[in-house]
């Protein structure tokens, strides 16, 4: 009888050990999950601050070595206040640039950026 209850009580102990470790093992693998997708979205957000500096400053210079350019200037700046939501520096640089070249201000162009 003391077999009995002994192997019982080794197969429940046993039993909690197993059911520990995999608890444990799916927290690890939580975790490391969790940690891939926090850096994955750091990538990400650091993608997009590129491309928004990268745009900014093909337009910048765009707009300063080739201010008759109209064609290839326009749609850049869209990409850059529209699609990336540019920021207020480039924002009067552009303003001053439809001035100087006499441009009527495009309708997707709000000058608040």
């Amino acid at each position: 009888m003391k077999d009995i209850i002994l192997g019982i009580l080794s197969l429940i102990a046993a039993s909690f050990a197993f059911i520990t470790f995999l608890i444990t093992r799916r927290d690890q693998r939580k975790a490391k999950l969790d940690q891939l997708i926090k850096v994955s979205e750091e990538n990400t957000k650091s993608i997009i601050q590129l491309n928004k500096n990268d745009a900014g400053m093909q337009l910048f210079l765009l707009m300063h070595i080739s201010p008759r350019s109209a064609a290839d200037i326009l749609p850049l700046a869209y990409r850059y206040f529209v699609e990336l939501n540019g920021d207020q520096y480039l924002t009067s640089q552009f303003k001053d640039w439809l001035n100087n070249q006499n441009i009527d201000k495009p309708i997707w162009f709000k000058g608040e950026h």
